[in-house]
């Protein structure tokens, strides 16, 4: 019965594979080795074409594609169609992509210029983020090459993933520490992504300490690249989303890694008080051009905060598509300010690219840009902001509550996001408590603690009878900011 039953069920799965082979009709076979084959093939049941990866049986294990693909769903990854086997190979049938793979793109058409070089570099980015992402166990996929890339219009797409389950790869593109047999990691990737991304801009394979690019190259693309590829792998990125980061202020131009007096973006959360002031103090005692943009639409308070005669206000909130009038143009201010209303159908209308559109306007017309905005990270802003910045400012304000609020808001941003914590910092502000150690403070924090902005009783008595506390404030709390300004490095 047993021995029945057995040569019935291998009876129906020889069926099975004969119905799915009669369905797919070979065209040409596109590339062979000693273990796999790959054929275009039309799919004839729906008349569109399909590749169909053939794989040798090895010790019963499963195709790699097909083990890794059948879990993953994202548009900068192919589709799995199909999957059958004979006695000796599965068969994987896998979405067709239309367009050349990278290397047979650079072939025809010559090197990427830097525009369009970086809408392919973000998308591999999307692409490498989700998967190294993926819990609970991140997805390496260990031969990123230019072969393994396929250009489409408007798609780009990582394929061939049979190195993910093994330490195979190719040796051009591999990492240093893979080379002498170390395994691979989120930073392997990144090392053969960072070579993937000077191959565009030159069509040659980098080699360790050259340098191939232009002189007059884009800075910030040619630090990324070197960063990526740093021989020593903790000098490299630590994730894709800091790579991402690093490019979304290429946008508008404030970053030059070379330089230490680049334009500074800081990100005050939650404390519109601490926003005004740091701005003011900046503005008016390091005499720095200074633009404070209002995000935070349900809770906007930066103009009554200021007196309008120490600054310059602009006509447009943050959400107008035009952001070129003043209504206070008295060129002689330092500081600029830019409002928002407490207007919940304008947040329902803009779209979070509004602030960088913002940044990128102004970034050439001041030395730091500070953008108040919520705390919640599920705001578009917020964390448009975050990716923004080169500083992310977090205030304690209720001791212990807020520590364990912002430690868990960074370990999640940094675990899940892959956004460094190195651009986050705390600072402890106005707190009415002597009981409040700063050296617990400072262990208890998932990031840099800066020290504290001392309490005021005349800060409290100011703004709770809408007077204007911070062109008023006392001489130690300015001296507080100039010793937080010299930190920040502003």
């Amino acid at each position: 019965m047993t021995n029945n039953g057995k040569i019935n069920k291998n009876k129906k799965k020889v069926r099975k594979i004969e119905i799915l082979n009669k369905r797919y009709k070979i065209i040409n076979m596109i590339s062979a080795n000693q273990e796999n084959r790959v054929y275009v093939c039309i799919d004839q049941k729906l008349g569109v074409s399909r590749i169909i990866k053939e794989s040798k049986k090895k010790n019963n294990k499963e195709n790699g594609d097909f083990t890794i693909l059948k879990h993953l769903h994202h548009i900068g990854l192919p589709n799995i169609f199909d999957v059958f086997e004979d006695a000796k190979s599965t068969y994987v049938v896998i979405e067709h992509i239309d367009g050349d793979n990278l290397k047979r793109f650079i072939e025809k058409n010559g090197q990427f210029d830097v525009q369009k070089g970086l809408v392919i570099i973000k998308q591999l980015l999307f692409v490498l983020q989700y998967l190294h992402t993926l819990r609970p166990k991140a997805v390496i996929h260990g031969d990123i090459k230019p072969e393994n890339i396929i250009i489409n219009d408007d798609r780009t797409v990582l394929i061939d993933f049979a190195s993910v389950n093994n330490q195979k790869g190719t040796s051009s593109f591999l990492a240093p520490e893979r080379i002498i047999g170390m395994k691979k990691n989120e930073q392997s990737d990144i090392y053969s992504l960072g070579l993937v991304f000077n191959y565009m801009f030159t069509g040659k394979i980098k080699k360790i300490f050259t340098d191939e690019l232009p002189i007059d190259f884009n800075k910030t693309v040619k630090y990324i690249i070197e960063k990526c590829t740093k021989k020593n792998i903790k000098e490299r990125y630590k994730s894709v989303g800091e790579i991402l980061s690093d490019i979304e202020k290429i946008k508008f131009n404030h970053y030059d890694s070379a330089s230490s007096s680049r334009i500074k973006v800081v990100s005050v959360h939650n404390n519109s008080y601490l926003a005004a002031e740091l701005a003011f103090v900046i503005a008016k005692i390091n005499k720095k051009k200074t633009l404070l943009i209002d995000s935070n639409i349900f809770e906007s308070e930066i103009a009554y905060l200021i007196p309008k005669n120490k600054c310059k206000l602009y006509l447009q909130d943050f959400t107008s598509e035009y952001i070129n009038q003043l209504y206070y143009s008295n060129r002689n201010k330092n500081l600029s300010i830019l409002p928002c209303r407490s207007d919940i159908e304008s947040y329902e209308n803009f779209s979070p690219k509004i602030l960088e559109n913002i940044v990128s306007e102004f970034s050439k017309s001041f030395d730091v840009i500070i953008i108040n905005c919520t705390d919640f990270i599920y705001d578009a802003l917020c964390i448009k902001s975050i990716y923004l910045s080169d500083i992310v400012l977090y205030s304690i304000k209720r001791g212990v509550t807020d520590i364990r609020k912002y430690n868990s808001i960074i370990y999640f941003l940094n675990n899940r996001q892959n956004i460094s914590k190195d651009r986050f910092m705390f600072l402890q502000f106005n707190i009415n408590s002597e009981n409040i150690r700063e050296s617990l403070v400072s262990k208890a924090v998932e990031a840099k603690y800066l020290g504290k902005i001392p309490y005021s009783k005349k800060r409290i008595a100011l703004n709770a009878t809408a007077m204007n506390y911070t062109y008023r404030m006392e001489k130690k709390i300015r001296r507080k900011y100039i010793k937080l300004i010299k930190k920040l490095n502003i």
